[in-house]
C-alpha cells in the first residue's frame, strides 16, 4: 500500500543506495546498513534469498552475478572481458582467480509488493580452506570490517539444531556489539529440531521469548524451502502460507505468544522499519560530515602548487612580491615629490645650488633597475622551486634561457614607453586639463604666503603659485603613468610572453617526450587528481542529499493535501 510510511521508506532506501553508488563508503560516512553473517551451512543464503523474494529470471541474474564475481576476483583482467563469458568459461578460470576480495557486488531487486530493504551479504565464516589456510582469518576480518561500524545492523543466521554458543558468527557479532544493541538473531532450520530434542526446544523457546541470549531487537525464526520444496516452484504467497502453517502447528513454536517473531515476512518488515529509522536518524550527521569533508578537500586543493608567476604578479599567491613593489612605488612617489622646486617667498641667492635635487632621469634609472631586478628575481625563484620547474632538471636551463631573452625584450619595450612618458612631461607645451585641481593648488599656495609679504611682490608670487600648482598636477599624473606602464608593459606582458614563448620554443619532440618534459610531478599530479575526484564525489553526494530533502518535503506537502481532502469529505458526509 502507498502509505506515508512506505513512501518515506522507499525514498530513504533509494537515498542510501545512491550514496553508496556515489562512493559514500570511501569517505567513512558510516551509511546505515544491514549485514547478513553466519557460519557456512548456517542457512544464510536461504535467508538472503527469502529476503529478496523470487527473481523473475533467476538464470539470467545468476550468470551476471558469476561474471561480476569473476571480474572482481580477476583484478588483472579488464571487467568488460567478462561480459560475454558463459558459466563454463568462468569455471575454467577458477584456478587463476583470487579466493576472496574486499570489493562488493551490488544487486538491485525491485519488488512492487515487497518491503524496501537494503543489505550486505557477507561470505560464510569458514573453519578451514582446502588450499589456502590464510583465507580463514581473511574472511573473519572481512566480516568484522563490515559489522563493526556503529550504524550497521548485524543479522546473524543461526542453525537451530546447533548450540548457539558454538556459532563463531555470533561470537564475532558479540565482540563488536557486546551489549547486543544492533544485533538481530535469525534461527534457521527449525524443522530439523527433532521432537525428542526437548532441551534444545526449551532453549530456543526461551531465546525467542527474550529470556536467554538477550538482544535489544530480539530473534526471529524462519523456515526456508529445501531443494525438494523449491522444485514445486511455489509463489511467494504460497510459501508464506506453508511457512505460517508450520509455525502455527508445530511445538514449541505454536505456543509462543509473540507471533511477530515467526516467518520471513515478519522478519523483513520489522527489520526494514529498524533500518529506515536508523537512516532517518543519521541523515543530519551524514550531511554535516559531507560538508566538513568537502571544505577539507577544497582546502587541500588550494594548498597544492597553483599557477605560480601569474598568481604572484596579480597578488593572489605571493603577497611579498606585491608588497615589495608597492613599497618601491611609494619611494618613487617620494622621490618625485622631492623634485618639486624649492619655492620661497624671496629671490633666489646666486650662492644657492640645487645639489640635492633628484631629476627625472635619475628616477627613470632607479625605477627601471629596481623593479626589473625584483621581477626577474621572482621568476628565477619560481623556476627553481621543486613544485615548479626545479624538479625537472632538463627543463630548468631551457626555461631560464627563454626567461632571460623575453625579459630583455619586455624591458626594452617598457623602457620605450617610459621614455615617451618622460619626453611628454619634459617637452612643450606644459598642459593640463585637470583645471579644478590646478586652481585649487594655486589658490592654496597663494593663501599661505600673501598674508606675510608686500604687495609689490604679487606678480612674482603668482608665477610661483603657477609653478607650484602645475607641479602638483603633473607629478601626480606622472607617478600614475609610470606605475601603470611598469605593471602593464613589464609585468603583465612578461607573463603572457613567457607562456607563449615556452610553447613556441619547445624543440620538436615526439608526443610522449613532450608530455614527459612538461608533465607535472607525478606525486603532486596524483594528489591533485585524487582530491579533485573526491571533491566531485562529495559534491554529487551533497546534491543527492539535497534532492532527498526536496522530495521528502514534496511528499509531505502532498500527504497534507490528501489529509485535508479527506477531512473535507468527512465533513460533507
Amino acid at each position: 500500500m502507498e502509505t506515508d510510511y512506505s513512501r518515506k521508506a522507499k525514498l530513504l532506501i533509494e537515498l542510501v543506495n545512491d550514496l553508496r553508488k556515489l562512493g559514500g563508503n570511501q569517505f567513512n560516512l558510516d551509511i546505515p546498513c544491514m549485514a547478513f553473517i553466519g557460519n557456512q551451512s548456517a542457512g544464510k543464503s536461504s535467508v538472503v534469498e527469502g529476503a529478496t523474494g523470487t527473481v523473475y529470471d533467476p538464470k539470467q541474474v545468476e550468470i551476471w552475478l558469476k561474471r561480476a564475481q569473476a571480474a572482481i576476483l580477476s583484478p588483472n583482467t579488464k571487467p568488460e572481458e567478462f561480459h560475454a563469458k558463459t558459466s563454463d568459461d568462468i569455471k575454467a578460470l577458477h584456478a587463476s582467480m583470487l579466493p576472496f576480495s574486499l570489493n562488493t557486488i551490488e544487486l538491485l531487486v525491485r519488488d512492487p509488493d515487497g518491503t524496501d530493504l537494503c543489505f550486505v551479504d557477507l561470505p560464510g565464516i569458514i573453519q578451514h580452506h582446502p588450499t589456502n589456510p590464510a583465507m580463514v582469518p581473511f574472511v573473519k576480518d572481512l566480516v568484522t570490517r563490515h559489522i563493526k561500524k556503529k550504524n550497521t545492523l548485524i543479522v546473524v543466521t543461526i542453525p537451530m539444531p546447533d548450540e548457539i554458543d558454538n556459532q563463531e558468527a555470533f561470537q564475532i557479532a558479540s565482540q563488536v556489539d557486546p551489549k547486543g544493541l544492533r544485533t538481530i538473531g535469525v534461527g534457521t532450520k527449525p524443522d530439523m529440531v527433532g521432537s525428542g530434542s526437548l532441551s534444545l526446544q526449551k532453549t530456543w523457546k526461551n531465546i525467542l521469548e527474550g529470556n536467554e541470549w538477550k538482544l535489544k531487537h530480539g530473534y526471529y525464526c524462519v523456515k526456508m524451502p529445501d531443494d525438494r520444496e523449491r522444485q514445486k516452484n511455489s509463489t511467494k504467497r504460497e510459501w508464506e502460507k506453508i511457512e505460517a502453517d508450520f509455525f502455527d502447528k508445530k511445538e514449541p513454536w505454536k505456543s509462543i505468544s509473540d507471533r511477530s517473531r515467526f516467518g520471513m515476512r515478519n522478519f523483513v518488515e520489522n527489520t526494514s522499519k529498524l533500518l529506515v529509522a536508523l537512516i532517518e536518524k543519521n541523515l543530519p550527521t551524514i550531511k554535516r560530515t559531507v560538508d566538513e569533508l568537502l571544505d577539507s578537500e577544497k582546502k587541500k586543493l588550494k594548498q597544492l602548487p597553483p599557477r605560480a608567476l601569474q598568481g604572484s604578479i596579480l597578488g593572489t599567491l605571493d603577497k611579498d612580491f606585491i608588497h615589495r613593489n608597492q613599497k618601491r612605488y611609494g619611494t618613487f612617489k617620494d622621490e618625485i615629490q622631492r623634485t618639486a622646486p624649492a619655492l620661497q617667498a624671496s629671490w633666489r641667492s646666486r650662492n644657492e645650488h640645487a645639489q640635492d635635487a633628484i631629476f627625472l632621469d635619475d628616477i627613470r634609472e632607479t625605477i627601471g633597475s629596481t623593479i626589473y631586478q625584483n621581477t626577474l628575481g621572482l621568476v628565477r625563484v619560481l623556476i627553481s622551486r621543486p613544485e615548479h620547474f626545479g624538479r625537472f632538471a632538463e627543463l630548468d636551463a631551457f626555461v631560464r634561457n627563454i626567461v632571460e631573452e623575453e625579459s630583455e625584450s619586455c624591458q626594452d619595450q617598457a623602457s620605450t614607453v617610459l621614455k615617451k612618458i618622460f619626453d611628454m612631461e619634459n617637452g612643450v607645451p606644459l598642459y593640463t586639463a585637470n583645471l579644478d585641481v590646478y586652481h585649487q593648488e594655486r589658490n592654496k599656495w597663494l593663501n599661505s604666503v600673501n598674508a606675510s609679504h608686500k604687495p609689490q611682490w604679487n606678480d612674482e608670487l603668482k608665477v610661483m603659485a603657477d609653478i607650484h600648482a602645475y607641479f602638483q598636477v603633473s607629478s601626480s599624473r606622472f607617478i600614475d603613468y609610470i606605475v601603470l606602464c611598469i605593471e602593464q608593459e613589464w609585468h603583465h606582458k612578461l607573463v603572457g610572453r613567457l607562456q607563449e614563448r615556452l610553447i613556441e620554443r619547445i624543440p620538436t619532440l615526439s608526443r610522449e617526450q613532450l608530455d614527459a618534459m612538461l608533465r607535472e610531478d607525478p606525486e603532486i599530479s596524483a594528489r591533485r587528481e585524487i582530491i579533485t575526484q573526491r571533491i566531485e564525489q562529495l559534491t554529487k553526494i551533497k546534491a543527492r542529499l539535497l534532492d532527498y530533502e526536496k522530495e521528502a518535503a514534496r511528499n509531505a506537502w502532498v500527504t497534507e493535501l490528501q489529509q485535508e481532502d479527506e477531512v473535507a469529505v468527512n465533513d460533507k458526509a
